[in-house]
């Protein structure tokens, strides 16, 4: 019995060593990871920056359009329709994808689902892409 508790024993000591070494590597690692995540965010912020630079306003402007069709939806649909039907109407008058500002589009949900604005007047600033739409004042 005592030879066989020695045995456990060293085997014990043996596994301990091994997951010492094992969290030694990883330690070694994540750092190593920690950068390369650093250097992939890095990266794609340049990308972004690059691409806000290359895209330079070709044209502004001004546009009042009419959201009737939007009230023929659902109550409780009818903002998601007029942000549709705006995103249409600019499509048709600029050929290019449409895009809604952030405060176009807080000023659009202003009044809840049930009660779009029945007209808005936007300004559209056009890139060579894309028609950023935008809240005329």
């Amino acid at each position: 019995m005592a030879k066989d508790a020695g045995a456990s024993k060293e085997a014990k000591a043996v596994i301990k060593e091994q997951k010492k070494e094992q969290e030694r590597k990883e330690a070694e690692q994540q750092p190593q990871a920690k950068q390369a995540e650093q250097q992939k965010k890095e990266v794609q912020k340049k990308k972004k920056e690059e691409e806000k630079k290359e895209e330079k306003v070709l044209e502004e402007r001004i546009y009042t359009f009419n959201l009737k069709e939007a009230w023929k939806a659902p109550r409780q649909e009818r903002t998601k329709a007029a942000v549709k039907v705006l995103k249409k109407l600019i499509k048709r008058h600029t050929k290019k994808e449409p895009k809604l500002h952030e405060t176009m589009n807080q000023k659009m949900w202003e009044k809840s689902i049930r009660n779009p604005p029945r007209k808005v007047k936007i300004k559209l600033k056009i890139t060579e892409k894309k028609a950023i739409a935008y809240p005329a004042k």
